[in-house]
């Protein structure tokens, strides 16, 4: 009997694949009301996201990195992603809270890639 099986399909998962991420949706706020989306949806969102974690932002910040500083992106393919990123419970939806960068450098990585996820 493998290990999947004995899991409750009521419990949370503590890992989940960058590509399963990618499909988790997002809430963007604008003057026009509140939207749900993807990184899979707006190929925008994703590969600004990818962009920004490539240029230098520093680890989980939105501080630029200074010079000789790891960048996200290299941390990640160097480390995996060691911080999780929060998902929540929205409207019916399970939603990204915080970590666009980390999903969205890992899956240019390597999108079977499993990262560490909270719930609030």
């Amino acid at each position: 009997m493998s290990a999947s099986e004995h899991l409750n399909p009521d419990q949370l998962r503590l890992f989940m694949q960058a590509k399963e991420l990618m499909n988790v949706h997002t809430l963007e706020a604008t003057q026009w009301g509140n939207h749900y989306r993807t990184m899979n949806d707006d190929s925008s969102l994703y590969l600004s996201k990818v962009r920004e974690s490539v240029s230098g932002y520093e680890h989980d910040t939105y501080n630029t990195a200074k010079k000789g500083q790891e960048n996200l992106y290299d941390s990640i393919k160097k480390e995996g992603v060691k911080s999780p990123v929060t998902l929540s419970d929205r409207a019916g939806l399970l939603n990204i809270e915080n970590g666009h960068h980390r999903i969205a450098a890992a899956n240019a990585i390597n999108e079977d890639m499993y990262i560490p996820v909270r719930y609030e």
